[in-house]
C-alpha cells in the first residue's frame, strides 16, 4: 500500500469521502460544511458550498448526482461534479449518518440520529416511507432484492423494511456478528457488518447468509468496506488503514494516517484505490496495489 496523494484546503475535520462511479473524481465533506471535488490523482477541482453544519455522508446516485446530508438534518442532491443545487430536503430532527440510492435510482434512504429511516423520491423530494428504527439502528443498506432496506438492531439483530409497505416485514439474528455498521459494497452483491471493536461479517445481499466472520478487532474501528475485485476487506481506525483477507481476518497490508481519529472510508470501483477521510483536515488517496 502506498499513499498516492494528500488532499489538504479544508481547515477543519475532514468527516467523508467518496469516489464516484468512474473512480476518477473524489468528493469529500467536511467540519465546516464544505464539501471539495478533486481529481483521483490528487487536484483540487472546485468546492460546493452550501451546507450550514458539518457533513457527514456523500453518495452518488446511478444518474450521476451527488448526494450530501448535514448534521442539521438537511440532504442535498447537486449536479455532479459542478456542484448545481437541484434539491434540497429537510430530512430528519438531527444528524444524518447515512445515504442510500436504490438500485433504479428512484428513491433515497436517509438515517439519521433521531431513530429514523426516511424513504424519499428522488424525482420531487416527497416522503414516500419512514421507517422508526431506534437511536442505533439508523445505518442500512439496500438488499440486492430492491425492496427491502435491511437495519440492525442492538447489535445482534437484521430487520428487513418493505420498500412497498413501509412495514418491518421480518427479523433475522444477525448470528456471531455485529451489526452496529453496514457498508454496501460496490457491486450490490456484498455487506459488511461491523461494531466499534469488530468484528467484521461478510453477508450476502440475496441471500442474507454470512460467507465469513471476521476476528478484525481494533479499537475504535471506523470503517468496513469489502474490496471489488478482491477477496479482501478495507478497514480504517485510529491512525490507520488496513487490508485483511476476507476469509481468514488476516492483516496483508498496513498505512499509517497522522491523525488520531480517521472517520470516512470509500474505495474506487475497480478496487485499486482507497480514499480516507480524517481529523487533520485532509482526506488521504491510497494506492492498494495489485
Amino acid at each position: 500500500m502506498k499513499l498516492r496523494a494528500t488532499l489538504e484546503g479544508h481547515e477543519v475535520p475532514v468527516l467523508c469521502a467518496r469516489f464516484d462511479a468512474d473512480g476518477r473524481r473524489l468528493a469529500t465533506g467536511s467540519r465546516s460544511g464544505e464539501i471539495r471535488v478533486w481529481s483521483a490523482r490528487g487536484g483540487f477541482q472546485r468546492s460546493i458550498e452550501g451546507h450550514e453544519r458539518a457533513v457527514h455522508a456523500l453518495v452518488h446516485s446511478p444518474a450521476g448526482e451527488l448526494i450530501s446530508a448535514d448534521a442539521g438534518g438537511s440532504v442535498r442532491v447537486w449536479s455532479w461534479p459542478r456542484g448545481r443545487l437541484r434539491l434540497e430536503l429537510d430530512a430528519h430532527a438531527g444528524p444524518v449518518y447515512q445515504l442510500g440510492v436504490s438500485a433504479d435510482g428512484r428513491e433515497l434512504a436517509t438515517g439519521g440520529g433521531d431513530g429514523m429511516i426516511h424513504l424519499w423520491s428522488l424525482d420531487d423530494g416527497e416522503l414516500v416511507h419512514s421507517f422508526e428504527v431506534g437511536p442505533r439502528g439508523s445505518s442500512f443498506v439496500w438488499a440486492a432484492d430492491g425492496e427491502h432496506l435491511v437495519s440492525g438492531r442492538g447489535g445482534d439483530t437484521l430487520c428487513f423494511w418493505s420498500r412497498t409497505s413501509g412495514e418491518l416485514a421480518w427479523e433475522q439474528d444477525a448470528g456471531p456478528g455485529t451489526v452496529g455498521a453496514l457498508e454496501l459494497a460496490r457491486g450490490g452483491e456484498w455487506v459488511v457488518s461491523r461494531g466499534w471493536r469488530g468484528p467484521v461479517t461478510v453477508w450476502s445481499a440475496a441471500s442474507w447468509d454470512y460467507s465469513a466472520v471476521l476476528p478484525i478487532v481494533e479499537r475504535g474501528l471506523g470503517g468496513a468496506s469489502l474490496r471489488p475485485g478482491h477477496e479482501q476487506v478495507v478497514c480504517i481506525w485510529e491512525r490507520a488503514v488496513g487490508v485483511f483477507d476476507a476469509t481468514s481476518g488476516e492483516l496483508l497490508d498496513l498505512g499509517e494516517v497522522p491523525s488520531r481519529g480517521v472517520y470516512g472510508l470509500d474505495l474506487a470501483p475497480d478496487g485499486r484505490l482507497a480514499a480516507t477521510a480524517s481529523a487533520d483536515g485532509a482526506a488521504r488517496i491510497w494506492d492498494l496495489g495489485g
